[in-house]
């Protein structure tokens, strides 16, 4: 479910995408200039990229719900939350469910109905939680 999910990126970061060091060298460079949003976009890319560690993903997660929060974006607090569970959930964390209550719980206060419905399935799909959880 979560794999289809396609971010939009800037034209200007476009060239780099495929390119980990590049994204890496961007990111230190917009973290020094304070330029959040497109940093958001950044680590989310590189926290999806298959050839890092868990902590690593786990790191970048991390920094992008920070600035989610202090962006104050729920709708991208909600689906970084979304993303980081697939990982979660796929390497058994313990912390994966405690991220999809938080992630459907923002969503429905947004009533983003298909960002609510892709958080259920994959919860069901998963058996991570019944569907009277969420």
């Amino acid at each position: 479910i979560f794999e289809s999910i396609t971010i939009d990126v800037p034209i200007f970061l476009a060239d780099t995408i495929s390119n980990r060091q590049s994204l890496e060298d961007k990111a230190r460079r917009l973290t020094e200039k304070g330029h959040k949003p497109a940093l958001f976009l950044i680590l989310l890319t590189l926290a999806r990229q298959s050839d890092i560690t868990l902590a690593e993903r786990e790191n970048l997660f991390e920094r992008a719900i920070e600035i989610a929060e202090q962006l104050n974006q729920p709708y991208e607090l909600a689906l970084t939350l979304a993303l980081r569970t697939h990982y979660e959930i796929d390497h058994e964390n313990s912390g994966a469910k405690k991220h999809l209550t938080q992630a459907y719980a923002i969503a429905n206060k947004l009533g983003a109905k298909q960002l609510l419905e892709d958080i259920r399935l994959h919860a069901l799909t998963h058996g991570n939680t019944q569907d009277n959880d969420l």
